[in-house]
């Protein structure tokens, strides 16, 4: 059931104008959150190597010029490591 409902609302954001979903293993298998997406349009997303200050950095760009990024770190240490993105450089 979790996983039903997390999957509808990837693809209700997915639908939106202006997401995009970034990280690791959103356009190719790999992760869990992987199949969430599904679903969404090819075009809204972006592959990212293991490189989590980059992007957490491109995700804070994407922002700054009106884009939704749905940034997704496949566990939860990934995202510590972009924390000097958000603390520092936001």
């Amino acid at each position: 059931m979790y996983f039903e409902e997390l999957r509808k609302s990837m693809e209700w954001l997915g639908q939106q104008q202006d997401t995009v979903f970034i990280g690791q293993a959103v356009s190719v298998p790999g992760t869990a959150m992987s199949n969430t997406l599904k679903g969404i349009d090819q075009s809204k997303l972006i592959e990212f190597p293991v490189a989590e200050e980059m992007q957490m950095g491109v995700s804070i760009g994407l922002a700054m010029e009106k884009f939704v990024p749905i940034t997704i770190f496949p566990r939860w240490n990934f995202l510590m490591l972009a924390m000097n993105q958000l603390i520092n450089h936001l």
